[in-house]
């Protein structure tokens, strides 16, 4: 009976939940194109920033494809979405354009231009594209 009292305590103990501040900043590193779990991201973001929390939305990985104007068509509503939030005041960026690794340049040129096309974001405000 004391070994499932002790059990039962520290499992209470460990599966405390995490509390956010009221105002404790949400950053969220968005690194898919499925147009669901973008739109999870997202609304999430959006509904917490909405309550009082600064949001980042970092479009990483493949998440940049849903912010890019190359894929305007198919992310229209996505992109619709990152505009509203950019326009209450959130922050939406992606990782620079260049590569930062220690790859020779041919590879990394290489990189950079593959990913040319996706390298302008939709904005809101102009400068996000300059990111």
């Amino acid at each position: 009976m004391k070994k499932l009292l002790t059990l039962s305590c520290l499992m209470l103990a460990l599966s405390g939940s995490a509390y956010a501040g009221d105002a404790d900043p949400l950053f969220i590193n968005m690194t898919s194109d499925d147009n669901h779990r973008a739109n999870m991201a997202i609304t999430f973001g959006t509904k917490q920033h909405a309550r009082g929390h600064a949001l980042t939305i970092f479009l990483n990985d493949k998440g940049v494809l849903v912010g890019s104007k190359a894929h305007a068509k198919k992310f229209a509503d996505r992109q619709k979405d990152l505009i509203d939030a950019m326009s209450k005041g959130a922050t939406v960026s992606r990782p620079a354009a260049r590569h930062q690794g220690r790859q020779p340049r041919s590879h990394r040129r290489r990189a950079v231009q593959g990913q040319r096309q996706d390298a302008d974001l939709v904005s809101h405000q102009p400068a996000i594209a300059a990111r």
